[in-house]
């Protein structure tokens, strides 16, 4: 579920950065302004008590908070290591090292999430959140197009007849 939540949210920033790049006149949304529409969407989807409602918010911004951050600071990292020219065994042992550090801590904020979340919610309600997160990708960018999408990694390209 935590590798669930990740891709949605890297598939959201990629989208967004491959469309205002075929378009230079488009504006990106913020990062807080995504936020705030992934909420709305959380909350018009979801059956949340008004009055847990606020606590959830909170609980919400922080986590989508701290995963931004470490994002962001994951980027800018790597690129740090990457624009060298020639990369070392040791340059990619250190890029490998920050990825699995940055799993790692984003599956600790993730558990956390779940649990904060967990005291909060019913289980069919905690459901329906987290599939709700899953779901708000679809939401900006409407369904995938006959042959998009994920292909298998072993087939292979058939020859043009």
């Amino acid at each position: 579920m935590k590798k669930t939540i990740f891709l949605c949210l890297v598939g959201i920033m990629t989208a967004w950065a491959s469309l205002s790049a075929q378009n230079p006149k488009a504006q990106v949304p913020s990062a807080e302004n995504m936020m705030e529409k992934k909420w709305e969407f959380i909350v018009q989807t979801v059956e949340i008590a008004p009055e847990v409602r606020p606590q959830i918010e909170k609980i919400f911004k922080e986590y989508e908070i701290s995963t931004f951050s470490l994002s962001k600071k994951y980027i800018q990292k790597k690129r740090a290591i990457k624009k060298q020219e020639n990369l070392t065994e040791d340059d990619y042992k250190q890029l490998n090292q920050l990825t699995l550090q940055s799993e790692e801590q984003r599956k600790e904020f993730f558990v956390n999430y779940f649990h904060q979340l967990e005291n909060l919610l019913s289980q069919k309600q905690l459901f329906h959140y987290f599939e709700a997160e899953k779901n708000f990708k679809r939401t900006l960018f409407g369904p995938k197009q006959k042959g998009e999408g994920h292909k298998h990694p072993h087939s292979m390209p058939q020859p043009r007849k």
